[in-house]
């Protein structure tokens, strides 16, 4: 007969209710032990909070106030007419080179000038125009520095465009000049002619129309820049105080609580050791 292997039977674990339901007792933490907690250490919670408070009001009374500081390129032009104008540079090619070269240029000469007075600008294009706008940020003792250093931008910008143009202008200025003398010298010839000269009066005629096309044509050619100069806004860029208060509060009530309750955690680590 084969043995068989005697059955073991496993023996319950019995657990007491009311162990259980003291062990739970124990580490359980009720809104009232919070509350007691935080009335007890509730002068590290009012010295927290008037810490935070106090922070703020240091922040708001030592920052200067700064504005923005706005000024406007009018981009010259080479041709106009009532549908098109032909700019000298494009709003996107001029930011571009803005961005990219001569405001790091002029930034660096002005840091090495005068290396307390640190400034800024940036280029950009307003929406549905064909201008740019250079925006600098600073406080009311730097507004001539940011004025000066927004037209230097300008003078160089006008001063490219210039070079581009000057040919066509030359050329211009030239065919004006020429076709006045040669106007004169018709109307000489027109005074000492017989009468009823077709000739000289067609000639006369061709030359004028010459004369009024190239003023226009000079005309339509405008410089780059700016036409209300550098204008300060009225409100500062700054937060505002109330804001700065209003977070301050509220990050203070928190910090608060949080440091009177780890306070009491402290104390009661402390009672246990």
């Amino acid at each position: 007969m084969e043995n068989k292997p005697e059955e073991t039977t496993a023996t319950p674990i019995l657990i007491d209710p009311h162990m259980l339901n003291h062990y739970y007792h124990h580490d359980e933490i009720s809104l009232v032990d919070l509350w007691l907690s935080l009335l007890a250490h509730k002068n590290v919670f009012f010295i927290t909070f008037i810490f935070i408070i106090s922070l703020a009001a240091v922040y708001i009374t030592v920052t200067p106030k700064t504005y923005f500081y706005k000024t406007d390129i009018s981009i010259g032009t080479q041709t106009q007419t009532q549908t098109q104008t032909q700019f000298i540079q494009s709003p996107e090619a001029i930011v571009a080179n803005l961005d990219n070269a001569i405001i790091p240029k002029l930034l660096m000469q002005q840091h090495l000038n005068q290396p307390d007075n640190k400034l800024n600008v940036t280029a950009s294009i307003p929406k549905k125009t064909n201008s740019v706008l250079l925006i600098s940020k600073g406080t009311i003792d730097q507004k001539e520095a940011i004025t000066k250093l927004h037209q230097q931008l300008i003078d160089v910008l006008a001063e490219s465009h210039h070079k581009k143009v000057a040919p066509m202008l030359n050329y211009l200025k030239d065919e004006l000049a020429s076709s006045q003398s040669l106007s004169t010298k018709l109307n000489e010839q027109v005074k000492n002619a017989p009468d009823n000269n077709d000739q000289l009066a067609l000639q006369m005629i061709n030359i004028e129309n010459t004369i009024r096309e190239t003023k226009r044509s000079l005309a339509e050619f405008t410089e780059t820049r700016s036409a209300m100069g550098t204008v300060q806004s009225i409100k500062p860029a700054n937060k505002s105080s109330k804001l700065i208060l209003s977070v301050s509060f509220v990050l203070g009530v928190f910090m608060g609580v949080f440091a009177a309750l780890f306070a009491g955690f402290l104390a009661k680590v402390k009672e246990q050791q």
